[in-house]
């Protein structure tokens, strides 16, 4: 009966109505123990990825590791001799504020480990004023000491996998760093959104404590220590909370059992000291007058210094394997006044949830069930226009939702869904000062327009069965026949019945703060939870993905069916006739814009979608779907 359940939401009714965004969305990689290196793409050739660190220890009652009394290690800064003393993090690859959606899949991750140098051979002299390049803009930093050597590593989070063979990840030795003086210092970032294998999280970022450098170990790797991909390691503060995981890892130095305890630092795709293409008229860094290198570091050409925003994306020395020039994927933010403002929505709480209400169900008669939803998701907001209006923007990479899970009454097996991101933004509109039209919706269909509306209201009679219908997405939808050839309900037990299309009636006017988005989604239902018994990870067995637009408010949402269950004049809608006890309708809450610039964001923020599904299943019969989210 579920599958019947969750098949009729995702291949009808999710597909032309309104809401789903607070279904939620995890891929195949998130918070789940299957063995990632068996399943995970080969990592890509360079550019290097981003990395999310947390402050690891072996695990209790695990083989401790057993310290490497002497290493021959390599960099751009000479060659140093250590031993290794014990695994401090470990370093999964990180989708960043939506930059890479498919870092999380890369199989190759980093550990790191305490080094000391070795008594009696050569110490690191301080090393001053180098220029330092990375998404979030320019640095000029001093080198203290080496403090840590990063492997490049195989990680599971089911048993010991088998080490790495030839990784394309390099080795990194770590220098503890700091921000010149008399230079600028950097600008925290707050509420950034890091994607990897163990989830979404939302942290703070303070400030740069380490810049790792590409490494020849032992002469394994000759030319490595020529490489220009670097990682600048911020140290971070979790926003959201984190629940230590344990996994297994391997790498030339053995295998470990490690308890990763929190988020510790966020290691970013770098540059050391860039040489300077030669400028082209189709793309031109605006200079940045602050960053000012000192006498004893290399000077940039003044039209190229790059602006405090994300520009480069890969190093700069030849190698044999490694890009001579930086590539400049990323187009410059015109203005510091054009940056929008991003804000994490945290959901979650008692009144995040979708619910079904069902009417006129056997056995079981009229009655509301629901699940529990949680996830995250980044919306920037852009400059306000002359009638108070922001644009908002979310990016698809931001999107990351946990699985859903509705219980049904009488011992039904549940309706379980994975939603993640189609890999469209989100878009809509806040508005500061109230006033713009359209805040409320209602999203309806007539489950049989073979007739003409009755007593309590219907969409028009429609026999030849071809009506259409436009949604605010200037997306069309259009009614269907019911039967065995249909391609809108196959299973059927009303043959013969023109389900109208789904119609959108605008109203209401918005509040200040009141806001509407539209956003794509890709949803699956679980009908099998594999091995491990886990929702939405990779040994499951899916539906056919459904693709969906979903709308949400912060005014009103409501699911209307008229005809319900293909019984004229049957009304399924919010506390009306013959349904007082029905429940529709869900209401949000707007978030005034000076809130949402200062410091506690959008925490509040309530956003509802409605829609009606027909013939959800023979057993259950047509339902109101509403969903509601709040920002913690």
């Amino acid at each position: 009966m579920a599958t019947g359940v969750a098949a009729r939401i995702l291949g009808v009714g999710l597909t032309v109505a309104a809401g789903a965004l607070v279904l939620g969305r995890t891929a195949p990689f998130v918070a789940t123990p299957s063995g990632f290196v068996a399943e995970a793409a080969a990592q890509s050739p360079p550019p290097l990825d981003h990395f999310q660190c947390y402050q690891a220890r072996t695990a209790p009652g695990t083989a401790k590791f057993v310290p490497i009394p002497y290493l021959v290690a390599s960099d751009q800064f000479g060659e140093w001799r250590f031993s290794i003393a014990k695994p401090t993090d470990l370093c999964n690859p990180a989708n960043v504020d939506g930059s890479d959606p498919s870092a999380p899949s890369h199989a190759e991750h980093l550990e790191s480990y305490q080094i000391k140098r070795v008594p009696g051979t050569g110490k690191f002299a301080k090393t001053l004023n180098q220029q330092l390049v990375d998404r979030w803009g320019n640095l000029t930093i001093d080198l203290l000491k080496p403090e840590r050597l990063m492997a490049p590593s195989a990680k599971s989070l089911v048993s010991a996998p088998p080490a790495p063979i030839d990784p394309v990840t390099d080795y990194f030795t770590c220098y503890k760093i700091r921000t010149s003086p008399h230079t600028p210092k950097f600008a925290p970032r707050p509420a950034t959104v890091v994607g990897d294998q163990f989830g979404s999280l939302s942290v703070n970022v303070l400030k740069p404590r380490k810049l790792c450098v590409a490494t020849n170990t032992n002469n394994e790797k000759p030319g490595a220590e020529l490489h220009g991909e670097h990682l600048v390691c911020y140290q971070v503060k979790p926003v959201s909370s984190f629940t230590p995981v344990r996994a297994y890892t391997a790498n030339e130095f053995g295998s470990e059992t490690l308890d990763a305890k929190k988020p510790f630092d966020l290691c970013i795709a770098a540059q050391l000291n860039p040489s300077q293409p030669t400028p082209t008229p189709t793309f031109t860094v605006a200079p940045t007058a602050t960053m000012t290198p000192t006498s004893t570091a290399p000077t940039p050409t003044p039209t190229l210094s790059p602006t405090p925003t994300a520009t480069f994306t890969t190093g700069v020395p030849p190698t044999a394997t490694r890009t001579a020039t930086p590539t400049m994927t990323r187009t410059p933010t015109p203005t510091a006044t054009a940056t929008p403002a991003s804000r994490v929505c945290t959901i979650g709480g008692a009144n995040s949830k979708i619910s079904l209400q069902i009417k006129n169900a056997p056995l079981i008669g009229n009655i509301r069930v629901s699940g529990a939803l949680s996830g995250s998701q980044t919306l920037q907001f852009f400059g306000q226009d002359s009638n108070g209006v922001r644009q908002i923007v979310g990016p698809a990479g931001s999107i990351v939702f946990d699985p859903v899970q509705i219980n049904l009454p009488l011992g039904m097996d549940p309706v379980l869904v994975c939603v993640e991101s189609a890999g469209i933004d989100t878009t809509g509109k806040i508005d500061c000062n109230g006033g713009e039209p359209n805040r409320d919706m209602q999203v309806r269909v007539d489950h049989d327009t073979n007739q003409p509306p009755g007593t309590l209201g219907g969409l028009p009679q429609d026999p030849e069965c071809d009506d259409t219908r436009i949604d605010p997405a200037n997306n069309v939808s259009s009614a269907c026949r019911e039967g065995p050839l249909s391609s809108c309900n196959l299973n059927s037990p009303h043959p013969g019945l023109c389900n109208s299309p789904t119609e959108y009636v605008e109203s209401g006017t918005f509040g200040n703060g009141d806001m509407r988005v539209s956003e794509v989604l890709t949803l699956r239902l679980v009908s099998d939870k594999g091995p491990d018994g886990i929702q939405c990870t990779a040994d499951d067995t899916y539906s056919a993905p459904a693709t969906l637009r979903a709308f949400l408010t912060t005014g009103t949402a409501r699911a209307t069916i008229y005809d319900t269950n293909g019984i004229a004049d049957n009304l399924l809608d919010h506390v009306t006739t013959g349904c007082s006890n029905c429940i529709t309708q869900v209401t949000g809450a707007p978030r005034s814009c000076s809130n949402i610039m200062g410091g506690q964001g959008v925490k509040n923020l309530r956003l509802v979608g409605a829609l009606p599904v027909i013939d959800v299943d023979a057993s259950v019969g047509d339902a109101a779907v509403t969903m509601e989210i709040e920002c913690q």
